[in-house]
């Protein structure tokens, strides 16, 4: 974890300052030591609160919201633009959320792409925002840039606008690839879901997932991933009520399971919860 050593360190560190060491020492060293001790007390509890938002900020930034710039849609199932920062929209003046990817890309290159100047300015406007480096992230997931996928349009994005245009390579590791099957059922992004509909898509969509209840009850159930089993929390307000973060949790149970068994590294958690979730959620 990015910051599993600093934690542990500070927690040590914090724990040494919060222990009275107990001195036989003399009336004036005691008054010294009083001092001494409350003021390490205070360091400690500093140190312990430290690492602990460490902790937190690591755990957000895993659990925090994946913004894509292209998205499949779960009706047309043809590829289209989020445009969530409103760049596109703003360069065009006019809005593109919600239209097919090539047509964006076009209107992008024939109104702002012909002018040097003008496709300069553009260029600046978009890499000082996120759209490259999620476009990249997109792209990268891919086993390969097949035409009308969301993986072929950033890297079309990404060929046409950034300066600094990385070549697609596709990753060797088969758990850091994310196959874009056309007809693969998936969630449509929302807070709460039900146990039923989640498992069965999980069960169909991640490979090595299973399903060991022989019936999904209304609360939580037992699964397993390439022979690790635990529970996914569910029904604790409404029977078979699933709340997002508790499917984000079992996620990254999988990823501990994928770093035990050496299936990936540590430091490629967040890229391997990406192919997960494209694995679920439109």
């Amino acid at each position: 974890m990015k910051y599993k050593v600093l934690c542990l360190i500070l927690i040590f560190l914090g724990l040494l300052f919060l222990i009275n060491f107990r001195l036989d020492i003399t009336g004036a060293a005691i008054g010294g030591y009083e001092l001494y001790s409350e003021f390490g007390s205070s360091i400690g509890l500093l140190l312990i609160l430290m690492s602990i938002i460490l902790l937190l900020t690591e755990e957000s930034e895993l659990e925090r919201k994946i913004e894509k710039l292209f998205i499949k849609d779960p009706k047309t199932r043809e590829i289209i633009v989020t445009d969530f920062l409103y760049l596109f929209g703003g360069e065009l003046g006019h809005t593109v959320v919600s239209r097919k990817a090539k047509e964006v890309l076009d209107e992008l290159k024939n109104k702002l792409g012909k002018d040097k100047i003008t496709k300069k300015i553009a260029q600046e406007d978009l890499e000082n925002s996120s759209y490259f480096k999620i476009a990249y992230s997109q792209r990268d997931i891919c086993e390969s840039l097949e035409p009308e996928t969301e993986g072929y349009y950033a890297d079309r994005f990404l060929f046409e606008w950034d300066l600094n245009y990385k070549s697609f390579v596709p990753s060797k590791n088969p758990y850091l690839i994310y196959k874009d099957e056309q007809k693969l059922v998936k969630l449509e992004d929302k807070e709460i879901y039900d146990t039923r509909d989640v498992l069965s898509i999980m069960k169909h969509n991640i490979e090595g997932f299973k399903i060991i209840d022989k019936k999904i009850g209304q609360h939580d159930v037992l699964i397993e991933y390439r022979g690790a089993r635990f529970h996914i929390m569910a029904g604790s307000k409404k029977p078979y009520e699933l709340p997002k973060k508790n499917i984000i949790r079992v996620l990254k149970r999988i990823i501990i399971e994928d770093i035990k068994k050496k299936n990936i590294e540590e430091g490629d958690q967040k890229r391997r919860l990406d192919i997960l979730r494209n694995y679920l959620f439109y």
